[in-house]
């Protein structure tokens, strides 16, 4: 028997009706929007694969093709499967009890977009365009190293600026 009591900020799942001893409460966070939905779960019989499957329902999240679904704590990746996955093995398995996730704790819910190979030597042959994420900053380097010095008491400085 399974309770759901869900609130506009909040729902909580209980395996009874009565209030047992290793429930915990986790706050989800949306890591598109910062959405947040605090849950009441039983440590000892949710997995990460059921709080994956909270976060993906509370969130409308889409998850679909190669893509894959973060479950993260404090900076650290605690769980992840590919969308196209029900579980992600023994880990999918682990009952929150088992994992570092404790009552209080924030877990960000996230889907990272399957990255598309990048040829060898990419980040250098970008940073050698002076390009750095997509960011175009030839120009800002072209002025630095172009520019004559205004004075000779600038050592070396090459910037120089006209109002």
């Amino acid at each position: 028997k399974i309770q759901v009591i869900v609130t506009p900020n909040s729902i909580a799942v209980s395996p009874s009706m009565s209030h047992t001893n290793d429930e915990i409460s986790v706050t989800l966070v949306n890591s598109i929007n910062g959405q947040t939905e605090t849950i009441s779960v039983s440590s000892q019989q949710t997995t990460l694969n059921e709080l994956a499957d909270f976060g993906i329902a509370l969130f409308s999240l889409e998850s679909s093709g190669n893509n894959e679904l973060q479950l993260i704590k404090d900076g650290n990746v605690v769980y992840s499967r590919k969308s196209d996955q029900s579980s992600n093995g023994d880990d999918g398995k682990k009952a929150l009890a088992d994992s570092v996730i404790q009552t209080g704790d924030l877990i960000l819910v996230t889907i990272k977009k399957a990255s598309r190979g990048q040829p060898t030597g990419g980040r250098q042959q970008q940073a050698a365009a002076g390009t750095i994420n997509g960011l175009d900053f030839s120009s800002l380097l072209g002025a630095a190293t172009n520019a004559a010095p205004a004075s000779n008491n600038n050592n070396g400085a090459a910037l120089s600026f006209s109002i």
